[in-house]
This record gives structure tokens, C-alpha cells and sequence, in this order.
């Protein structure tokens, strides 16, 4: 339960019998348990962020908190973080009482917009449309987020059909040699560019899986790959997946996939993976709405909300 020194917590009104208060930066570890784990390390260590954080509480019950950060120097723009109301209260307008203090404390730091990224499930979005009713309004969907588990993939057939051709094989990213990466290097610079800034190899390898991170060949050619990570006790997440541009309508990246799946069914004990299609891979966004969505656990989008809050 929160402390009851609060010297630098100030109640800001009353709304509906709940007092809204905005909480210190210091007072933070209180309203821990109010966020998802990621926020946590925001809450606890914000860097060179200006945090707005925001409390609804029902005498000493906290039953809901939001808080936002933008940078300390002038900026047009904060992000909104999180936002918890508890489930049994909603629909009470708590969530918008602490979403418009969060709005009216940043205003007064002279920030002039919010923005907010949320993942929106397909055929569900409350928390879209609670942002929608403030006055918050959708600008883009940046990606589709895919997430499938190893039963599912054994089970869908252009997956587990998937064969190499002759003149193809496949090897773990770390056994690629430096004349090959170097060859990788210089394709990029000199096909202007060949693969695209989120499909770098080498941006997110030295903390990859190193069992399921692989490479496809052509001979002695890397012509593919797929860079992936571990981020939670049963989760991989294929983080980056490539072939090169002249194969991709014959279907090359497939027995890549299909390595990597058995090769996490038979190396690790992660038995869920995901991945994000962004929407500037058109080509891909198809394949994923129309071949993967009927094999998937869940299909969600990646969208990013945004409000003015103030005036030029």
C-alpha cells in the first residue's frame, strides 16, 4: 500500500468519490505493481526523462495510475507510458481523470503533443477506443505482430512442405566467415542498398540466439537470414527476417523458417515465438494477412495514437 508520506504528493480533485493525485518521481516503487514489467524499469530508472506520474486512489487503495516521460529539454512531445485503472471501477471515467492530469502536468512543462503506442488485437481495441473518446486519434499502424507456438507451426502445411533446392543449404548465423559478412557488407553498398535498415544482420546479433540465428546460402553466398532472441521463459522472438529480394517470390524464405522451427522444437524449451511484419514490407504484410493469420495463435497491430494538447 502507498506510503502515507507523501510530502511532494498533492491531491489534485475529486472525481466520482476518488481523489486524483499527482505522485513524485521518488514515490514511484509504490505504484510498481500498477504497471507491466517494462514500464517498471522506466518508473525506476528515467534516465534523463521528465516523468509525469498519476494516481487515482479510493481512500489508501490505489485503484488506478498512468504515467508519461518526454525528454527534459524542450520538446513538442511525451509519450504516454501506461495506463491502469482496477477492472472492477472501469467505465467510471478514473482513466479519464488521470489521462487528462497526466495531459494538463505536460502541458504546463510547455510539451504541445502526446503520443501513444499500443498493440491492438484484430476485432478488439478498448484501449483504443478509450483514448479515441479523449480525443486521441490514430495516425498509423507501424506493424502486424504475429505470435505462433511450435504445435501450430508442425501443423501448417507450406511451413512443414518447405525444402531447400539444390545449390541451397543452411547454417547457424555465428559459423557465417568473415569474407562472407564482408560480401554481405559490400552487396548492401553497392545495390543501393540491398535489404532494408530493420533487416541488418549484424544490428542485432551480438545478443541473438545463437541456435536458431541462421543463415541461408547460395554456394558460398549468404543470400537470407534469420536473427532471433530470447525474451521470456518460453518465448523467441525471430527478430529479423531476410532473403534477398531475387528469391523472395520463389519462396526461398520458407525452408529457412521451417529450419528455424525444428531447430527450436529440438534445441531450447521455448515453445512460443513471435515476430513483426512492419507495414513498409508490403510484399510480406500480404503473405502474413493472407497465408500465416489462419496458422497463428494471434494476429495484433502495432498502432501509435497521438494528441495536441496545446496550442503553437
Amino acid at each position: 500500500m502507498p506510503s502515507k508520506k507523501r510530502e511532494k504528493t498533492k491531491a489534485a480533485k475529486i472525481k466520482n468519490g476518488f481523489e486524483i493525485r499527482t505522485v513524485a518521481p521518488e514515490d514511484a516503487k509504490t505504484y510498481l505493481d500498477y504497471t507491466y514489467p517494462l514500464a517498471r524499469e522506466t518508473l525506476l530508472s528515467p534516465e534523463d526523462k521528465a516523468l509525469i506520474l498519476v494516481a487515482a486512489h479510493s481512500g489508501d487503495d490505489v485503484i488506478g495510475f498512468g504515467f508519461g516521460w518526454g525528454a527534459k529539454k524542450p520538446n513538442p512531445g511525451f509519450e504516454l507510458i501506461s495506463l491502469y485503472i482496477n477492472p472492477f471501477l472501469r467505465q467510471q471515467s478514473i482513466g479519464s481523470a488521470i489521462l487528462s492530469k497526466i495531459e494538463e502536468e505536460f502541458t504546463k512543462l510547455g510539451y504541445k503533443e502526446g503520443v501513444h503506442f499500443l498493440m491492438a488485437e484484430d476485432g478488439e481495441n478498448p484501449l483504443g477506443k478509450f483514448l479515441a473518446h479523449n480525443n486521441w486519434h490514430q495516425v498509423a499502424i507501424r506493424q502486424i505482430i504475429c505470435k505462433s507456438t511450435i504445435d501450430l507451426a508442425y501443423e501448417t502445411p507450406w511451413l512443414v512442405r518447405a525444402r531447400l533446392p539444390d545449390g541451397y543449404r543452411i547454417k547457424r548465423w555465428d559459423e557465417v566467415s568473415e569474407d562472407e559478412r564482408a560480401a554481405v557488407q559490400r552487396r548492401q553498398e553497392t545495390s543501393g542498398p540491398w535489404y532494408a535498415d530493420d533487416q541488418d544482420p549484424f544490428a542485432r546479433e551480438d545478443d541473438c540466439h545463437k541456435d536458431t540465428s541462421l543463415a541461408l546460402m547460395k554456394g558460398d553466398e549468404v543470400v537470407g537470414w534469420v536473427i532471433t532472441h530470447v525474451i521470456g521463459e518460453e518465448v523467441l522472438r525471430w527478430t529479423i527476417s531476410f532473403v534477398s529480394p531475387d528469391l523472395q517470390s520463389i519462396g526461398r524464405i520458407l525452408p529457412l523458417w521451417w529450419e528455424v522451427a525444428q531447430r527450436q522444437a529440438k534445441l531450447t524449451n521455448l515453445k512460443r515465438f513471435t515476430w513483426g511484419v512492419p507495414v513498409a514490407h508490403p510484399r510480406m504484410l500480404r503473405f502474413a494477412q493472407t497465408r500465416m493469420k489462419p496458422w497463428l495463435q494471434s494476429m495484433s497491430y502495432a498502432v501509435t495514437m497521438h494528441k495536441m494538447i496545446a496550442g503553437d
